[in-house]
C-alpha cells in the first residue's frame, strides 16, 4: 500500500526520478488507468489530473521508462471504458425524477437546444 501512495505522490508532483524505477512501472500503468477511467466515468471524479497525466506518460515514454504501444493501449482503453461508463450512467439516470427536476430548472431554450443536438 505504501508503494501506491508513493507513486500517487510522485505522479501528483511529477517526480520523474521516483517514477523511473523499472520495478514500479506496472503500478504506474494501473494508477494512470484508474485515474483516466474515473475522470471520464464518474462526474465527482472529474477534478482528477487526466490531461497532465497524459503529458507525464509522454515524458516517461521519451525517457524510456514506459513503452509506447502498451501505454497507448492501456490509456485508450481507460478513456474508452470511462466514457462508456458515463454513457451508461446517463442512460440509466436520464429518466429519473431527480434528473427531470434538475432539467426543469433550466430555461426552456437551453433544454430544447440540447434535445435537438442529441
Amino acid at each position: 500500500m505504501a508503494v501506491i501512495q508513493d507513486i500517487i505522490a510522485a505522479l501528483w508532483q511529477h517526480d520523474f526520478a521516483a517514477l523511473a524505477d523499472p520495478h514500479i512501472v506496472s503500478v504506474v500503468y494501473f494508477v494512470m488507468f484508474a485515474t483516466l477511467f474515473l475522470e471520464n466515468g464518474l462526474l465527482p471524479a472529474s477534478f482528477l489530473p487526466g490531461d497532465s497525466l497524459l503529458i507525464l506518460a509522454g515524458a516517461l515514454i521519451a525517457q524510456g521508462v514506459m513503452d509506447f504501444l502498451p501505454t497507448i493501449a492501456i490509456l485508450t482503453a481507460a478513456a474508452s471504458l470511462g466514457c462508456w461508463l458515463s454513457y451508461i450512467q446517463g442512460r440509466w439516470l436520464g429518466n429519473t425524477k431527480t434528473v427531470k427536476g434538475w432539467l426543469a430548472q433550466l430555461p426552456a431554450k437551453y433544454h430544447q437546444r440540447a434535445t435537438c443536438m442529441f
